[in-house]
């Protein structure tokens, strides 16, 4: 269990006072690792160079997200929230390949 999960389970508390709970972003990056970067996912990026470049070599793993993402929507809906609204799975201006995902 990441600790993005275990966090959003300490929310819990907060419907007593009778006001709708929204998550208004969750999500990871797809690549196996993305949901321990949490918000620096992003971070395998090197746009210091021209063009970017990817550091590493990070497989692209579209299971990694969906078992992610799946995982948080399962503790979303035991807590009875109003609302999740997962982040873009997509950036346009994002590198791109041809090779087909995992």
């Amino acid at each position: 269990m990441s600790l993005t999960a275990v966090s959003f389970r300490e929310l819990k508390q907060y419907p007593r006072w009778g006001k709708p709970l929204a998550i208004t972003e969750f999500g990871t990056c797809a690549y196996p690792g993305g949901p321990e970067a949490g918000g620096m996912g992003w971070g395998i990026v090197d746009y210091d160079r021209e063009p970017p470049e990817t550091k590493g070599n990070p497989v692209r793993s579209e299971r990694v997200q969906a078992e992610y993402v799946g995982g948080l929507l399962d503790v979303f809906a035991s807590m009875g929230l109003y609302a999740a609204m997962a982040f873009e799975f997509i950036s346009a201006d994002a590198r791109t390949t041809r090779t087909p995902p995992a």
